[in-house]
């Protein structure tokens, strides 16, 4: 019989799969598309050029703002340390010099972080300067801190922040004046809990008159700066931000993740103590090269400069966009979704859109089913695998993912050293992103065996149909991600079920083909990259094999790709075979280059511990596999085990005796003990005899605390968890003279007082050689000293 008077299979059976004439051609040009649609996901995330120094005074240049990061990252700056006073005198110089008259807030600070047992307090010294408009509506704030860890010269973390407010100071001043009053706060103590935005927030004159407010942040040393939070009812910020901003990274899923999921975890840093006080505000941060993150590779030398031009991009058209605009009373309208699907371009709408979009998109959905089910072009059965099929395999993708990266990490202690990313990060999130698409295009070429491919993509949307409806109704902002690639899909999938065979061309098919992968790789690919800080943070900090989670968005595409997998395929076993042996590959490269260097120094840990009251002391370290350097204090033998912390990171650590040194403890002084009533009144200065800037107090009681204050700030007791029994908190930048407790306590009984004292540097232990580390180490510890020195004691005052 001749080809040509061959009846036509019903659409139903029709493979999209091109005549045999044009396949070569066909499969690579459906190859390129999709290489485009990764290419165009993964460009939204390049940060622009540096504008170097010879650009216009009017202009951010990011190489200007380099050689103030070269002076401003030179040590690191806990709060209350040298090098933070050096850097605050450098900031009044630079403000001095730029014509305007710098001040310094300097004020003890109580805060505490929703749900947490534990106040943060210290002294901090905001420098704070205002720049008048000619006819002010109200005051914009832009907030960097200028602290940073003990543990490096913290030139991300935040000298970029600190140097794009200077290099935005130095534009505003060259330009015309704004409208609107500019107030540039160097907030200092972000690393022990916003204690500086806390203390201008609460308490500083200006603030009255702050209608906006622009955070700058930094947990990586390179890369892209994401407006990652926001204030909410944010309709018209997002507006007038997307007006005025040149290079705009934006996803309104990462303000729906941390607002409604990680509420009260205090993500959003600075800016949460302005939002929460009903101040409009934008969230910036530096997210790339988080390795880098709190360690001494967070240095002038390691950061990028594309990442300060791109918060300088942010800063300075914004600060004149919103200067000159009338901000008497910020308009306060329902929150926008909004995603960025091209460089420099971000899609908006209003949330209060999502519903109606769900419902029309769920019913163009609906419709094709029914019509496909009437055409017998679907079947029930058929379509139940489908749906299935889509949440199995792509369950079982992740779950082999993160047993592969388990393991890895059980196999090697490199892979176990807390930091947020290992230092090959990007090469095992590609490696990941192989695998999952190999294990899932290996179930499909099986099912396409055995499944009509309309069945298996009608259930795959099925799926996202009602992930779809169900963030319209409970996380509106992270809708988006549903929603635009399942709409345009629906084109595809009507096309698969209406044409025939003798209708099919390749370039046809490719049409439509292309349509439907493009928008949902621009959304998917960028979002897959920009939730590895989260994940790598949780996976560092916790030991949880979590880092390739972030796979997560390609396992949904891949539900999306089944067309395009029969297309390229053809049933054929080599696609699923080649992405598995290059996902291998790249995981296996990744891991042969997990180990340390000088460049890429491995972290490590070591403590010292005297607790008079026993006469002991101990070595502590938070590594969770000792190595040949901590060694030296924890020797072959010796009792090492898990049932203690860190000094002032509560981390679970590795102990043993340590040789004991004479240092003095912290001292509780009691300076008025009253008891009216069933109230006793207690007064206490507690200091350090050692001068140590840091401290960590716990106070228990028989019965229970009823007020509290420290230097004259009240701790709100009521609104800690707990009987109120017990009282906790932690003080960076202690005074010399000691900071005063002020107790009410509704118990005539004795009151306990434990105090735990820190300083930076192991003490001299005489007849003992502590060996450097060596160039392929570098220590870490917590916020505010490092290899630290601490001395614990415990004071009861009788009743």
């Amino acid at each position: 019989m001749h080809p040509s008077t061959i009846l036509p299979r019903p659409a139903s059976q029709r493979a999209l799969v091109p005549h045999v004439s044009a396949q070569a051609a066909s499969r690579l040009t459906l190859l390129l598309g999709l290489g485009l649609g990764v290419w165009l996901g993964l460009a939204q995330l390049v940060p622009p050029a540096v504008v170097p120094a010879t650009a216009p005074t009017t202009e951010f240049s990011a190489e200007r703002a380099l050689q103030s990061l070269q002076v401003i990252a030179q040590a690191p700056r806990p709060l209350g340390s040298p090098g933070a006073a050096a850097v605050r005198d450098t900031l009044v110089r630079q403000i001095t010099a730029l014509g305007l008259t710098p001040e310094i807030q300097t004020t003890t600070v109580v805060n505490r972080f929703p749900s947490a047992p534990v106040f943060m307090t210290g002294q901090v010294q905001n420098v704070v300067a205002r720049l008048p408009g000619t006819a002010s509506t109200g005051a914009i704030v832009l907030d960097g801190h200028y602290d940073a860890a003990s543990t490096g010269p913290g030139a991300a973390d935040c000298g970029a922040c600190v140097v794009t407010l200077l290099e935005t100071m130095r534009a505003l001043k060259a330009g015309p004046p704004l409208r609107n009053d500019v107030v540039f706060v160097f907030a200092d103590g972000e690393e022990n809990g916003d204690l500086g935005a806390e203390a201008f927030a609460a308490a500083h004159p200006w603030m009255r008159d702050v209608r906006l407010a622009l955070n700058f942040e930094a947990q990586g040393a390179g890369g892209y700066s994401l407006m990652y939070f926001t204030s909410p009812h944010n309709g018209w910020l997002m507006g007038e931000f997307l007006k005025s901003a040149p290079h705009p990274l934006a996803h309104s899923f990462f303000a729906t993740l941390l607002s409604q999921f990680f509420a009260g975890a205090q993500l959003g840093c600075d800016l949460e103590e302005f939002t929460s006080r009903g101040v409009a505000g934008l969230d910036f941060a530096i997210l790339s090269d988080t390795a880098a993150y709190h360690t001494q590779r967070d240095n002038p030398q390691t950061i990028d400069g594309r990442s300060i031009q791109h918060h300088g991009d942010y800063a300075l058209p914004l600060t004149r966009h919103f200067g000159n605009l009338d901000l008497t009373a910020v308009p306060t309208t329902p929150n926008a979704v909004f995603f960025t699907v091209l460089p420099g371009v971000v899609a908006r709408y209003s949330e209060t859109w999502t519903r109606p979009l769900a419902g029309l998109f769920g019913l163009l959905f609906l419709a094709l089913v029914v019509l496909g089910f009437r055409q017998r072009h679907l079947s029930l059965g058929g379509v139940i695998v489908g749906m299935l099929a889509f949440v199995v395999s792509a369950v079982t993708a992740l779950v082999l993912v993160v047993l592969l990266w388990a393991g890895l990490k059980a196999a090697s202690a490199d892979l176990r050293v807390p930091m947020i990313g290992a230092y090959q990060t990007d090469l095992f999130l590609v490696g990941f992103g192989l695998l999952v698409t190999a294990v899932m295009a290996g179930v499909y070429t099986w099912l396409l065996r055995r499944t009509r491919a309309v069945n298996l993509t009608t259930g795959a949307l099925l799926v996202w149909g009602g992930l779809m409806v169900l963030t319209s109704l409970a996380a509106p902002g992270m809708s988006y991600v549903f929603t635009w690639p399942f709409a345009f899909a629906l084109p595809l999938l009507a096309w698969q079920l209406h044409q025939t065979e003798t209708q099919a061309t390749p370039w046809r098919d490719l049409a439509w083909l292309t349509l439907a992968a493009i928008p949902a790789l621009v959304i998917l690919i960028p979002l897959t990259v920009l939730l590895v800080p989260l994940t790598n943070r949780f996976d560092g900090l916790l030991n949880l094999p979590l880092a390739p989670v972030s796979t997560l968005f390609i396992a949904l595409l891949a539900g999306l790709l089944i067309p395009h997998l029969q297309f390229i395929g053809r049933g054929s076993w080599r696609l699923p075979a080649v992405l598995l042996v290059m996902g291998l590959a790249v995981i296996a490269a990744g891991y042969a280059g997990s180990g340390f260097s000088a460049d890429h120094p491995q972290p490590t840990s070591i403590a010292y511990e005297l607790k008079p009251d026993s006469g002991q002391a101990v070595w502590i370290s938070q590594d969770r596999d000792l190595n040949p350097w901590t060694a030296q204090f924890f020797p072959p033998g010796a009792a090492t085990h898990r049932d203690t912390t860190y000094p002032f990171s509560g981390m679970p650590s590795f102990t043993a005796a340590a040789p004991v040194v004479a240092l003095p403890a912290p001292d509780v002084r009691v300076l008025a003990d009253t008891v009216t009533g069933e109230q006793r009144h207690v007064t206490l200065r507690l200091v350090s005899p050692r001068q140590a800037p840091y401290l960590e107090v716990q106070i228990d009681v028989q019965g229970e605390i009823t007020a509290a204050a420290l230097d004259g700030q009240p701790m709100d007791i009521s609104a800690t968890p707990g009987d109120h029994r017990r009282l906790r908190f932690t003080y960076a930048g202690l005074p010399a003279e000691g900071v005063e407790l002020s107790l009410v306590v509704k118990s005539a009984g004795p009151i306990t007082v434990w105090l735990r004292d820190g300083s930076t540097g192991l003490p001299t232990i005489p007849g003992m050689t502590i060996r450097p580390r060596p160039a392929d180490m570098m220590p870490v510890s917590g916020p505010n000293v490092l290899d630290p020195t601490a001395v614990s004691r415990t004071v009861t005052l009788a009743p």
